[in-house]
């Protein structure tokens, strides 16, 4: 099998990740990131460059997670459709998260959520293709790309 990254972040190829991967997915029969993270301590570990072993770092950036969950789990729900993240993560001048009320208010905004649950379902399918039968997941992602589509706002977009 050949690997690749999905985005090019780590200092290590994915050819050695991935053997490192499978390697500690054999010992503990599970891959699970604890064991990855045990696995990797020592400085010798192939994906021991892979992680912040400095704690102050390592805690502020777990800090940063943690903000970034807490802002992604929050949720409104008295827009017609369901419940919706109460910010949606945009690009304006800066990438960040605005109020769901912002992003439906602003028209630059308003479009960006709806296009990255799109690609997200695409990508998703894609992903799972090879190790599942999505024939109701294939429709709904036809359903998505033609035709009426339901939006944030309730209101449907015509494509």
């Amino acid at each position: 099998m050949t690997y690749q990254w999905r985005i090019q972040k780590y200092g290590v190829a994915a050819d050695t990740a991935a053997g490192e991967l499978r390697r500690i997915e054999r010992v503990h029969r599970v891959l699970r990131p604890g064991d990855v993270v045990e696995e990797s301590r020592d400085p010798d570990a192939p994906l021991h460059g892979c992680f912040t072993w400095d704690d102050a770092k390592a805690g502020e950036k777990l800090r940063l997670r943690e903000a970034r969950d807490l802002i992604r789990n929050l949720q409104v729900v008295q827009y017609g459709c369901g419940p919706v993240n109460a910010f949606q993560s945009v690009q304006d001048k800066t990438r960040g998260y605005r109020s769901v009320d912002l992003v439906l208010s602003d028209p630059a905004l308003r479009d960006q959520p709806e296009e990255r649950a799109r690609r997200a379902v695409s990508v998703a399918v894609e992903r799972h293709s090879a190790t599942a039968s999505l024939t109701g997941a294939y429709r709904a992602v036809g359903i998505l790309r033609e035709g009426a589509e339901p939006r944030l706002d309730g209101q449907e977009k015509e494509t």
